[in-house]
This record gives structure tokens, sequence and C-alpha cells, in this order.
């Protein structure tokens, strides 16, 4: 699988951000292999800039438990 690089002064979290795409995409039920792509899309974004990603990514309200 090819991935697009970007130039990142600093690695520190993109292994969280990775991870955290790949769950995400996991949950929108999307295959693993497009799942690894959404989420190599997001760390890539993450690393680009960081200020930018945290102010243009939204955030979702919280999962109510299950009962």
């Amino acid at each position: 699988m090819e991935v697009a690089a970007v130039a990142a002064a600093d690695t520190t979290g993109a292994g969280d951000v990775f991870a955290a795409g790949y769950i995400d995409a996991l949950l929108r039920e999307m295959p693993a292999p497009e799942a690894a792509r959404h989420a190599s899309a997001v760390a890539a974004r993450f690393l680009a800039d960081r200020e930018a990603f945290w102010s243009q990514t939204p955030l979702q309200a919280p999962l109510e438990p299950e009962t």
C-alpha cells in the first residue's frame, strides 16, 4: 500500500493518531485496507500541521453506554 509522504518536524503522537484513525474507520465498518488508508491519511494530516489538525477536527459527542 502506498501512502503519500509528508514532512514532519516531530513525530510525537503520530502512532496514537494513526491508531485512533484506524479505530474510527473500523467503527464506521470500513474494511481493514480502507481503514489503514484512512488512518494513514489522518496521521499524515496531523504530522503536516498539528495546530490546524486540532482546530479543524470536529469532536463528536461521547457515546452513550448501552443498557
